[in-house]
């Protein structure tokens, strides 16, 4: 029940994706005095270290963050998410990966708040020993789905959560749809960021998961999906990944319309491969 880890697909396009949008989403929300709170249901350790034996058991990121680096367009529109990188390997070379709450910590301003969740036992001693130091931070060793109900509203309203469970189960897809649901009527204010995979075949849950956010009708709400592989290709067991954004805040829209054609060209493995963005809802 408790297998995953995410050190053998940390800094893979699936985490490019969802910590560049998450970057963008904390830059909007420290550009105003007002503090606020940031929200990660499943938390991980959130450091990971690219030289050990899971990172390389797959060699996911070589494609991910390692080709990243090539690209000086794709850093000046990601200025916040590669500050955090250059912070996390300050000791020179290039080893280690920040997961969602090493970001936060980072981008995050002293009158600001984190809750940190992670049921994981061996994640969750790491997770403490990374981050308990910081008073800023509030961690939990629980059931993110639970803890994210029990524990909203927050103190203050103003934030955002991000919700990235593994999906190992299929009844993932079904309790983050139904949290998120719960959530955005407890908390309307809060902004929800939604990652979730993009499967071949029938273990592809994605339409379902479109289809329920979309019916939501949350305004500025959009999805937006990067496939570096072909959808066609039975080879590839995840093409893509896609992260939902509801009450997006003001402008985060047209910051992910403008990075995705380039992280799409320097990400793809086909030609096939077609990376894109469903508005739901957005303000006038």
């Amino acid at each position: 029940m408790l297998s995953y880890k995410h050190a053998f697909h940390a800094g893979n396009h699936a985490d490019l994706i969802k910590h560049i949008v998450l970057t963008f989403a904390l830059d909007l929300y420290t550009g105003k005095d007002k503090p606020f709170i940031y929200i990660d249901s499943h938390a991980g350790s959130g450091i990971y270290n690219l030289s050990e034996k899971e990172s390389n058991t797959t060699g996911e990121y070589k494609l991910g963050i390692k080709r990243l680096q090539e690209f000086n367009g794709i850093k000046k529109l990601c200025g916040s998410y590669f500050s955090v990188i250059d912070k996390i390997n300050a000791n020179g070379g290039f080893s280690m990966y920040p997961g969602s709450p090493y970001i936060a910590q980072t981008l995050l301003r002293e009158n600001d708040q984190m809750i940190f969740m992670e049921l994981h036992n061996t994640e969750f001693e790491k997770l403490h020993r990374n981050f308990s130091r910081d008073q800023r931070c509030h961690i939990h060793h629980r059931d993110g789905f639970e803890g994210l109900i029990a524990l909203t509203p927050p103190t203050p309203r103003r934030g955002l959560t991000l919700i990235d469970p593994s999906y190992e189960m299929k009844e993932d897809y079904r309790n983050t749809v139904g949290t998120v649901e719960k959530l955005v009527k407890r908390w309307n204010v809060g902004c929800v960021i939604i990652w979730y995979p993009l499967l071949s075949g029938s273990k592809d849950h994605s339409l379902y998961m479109h289809e329920s956010f979309r019916k939501m009708n949350i305004k500025n709400s959009f999805t937006v999906r990067l496939c570096p592989f072909f959808s066609g290709d039975e080879n590839v067991r995840m093409y893509g990944s896609a992260v939902t954004v509801l009450n997006a805040p003001y402008m985060l829209l047209n910051r992910v319309k403008e990075i995705l054609p380039e992280l799409h060209e320097a990400l793809k493995q086909s030609d096939k491969a077609r990376s894109v963005i469903e508005v739901y809802s957005q303000d006038a």
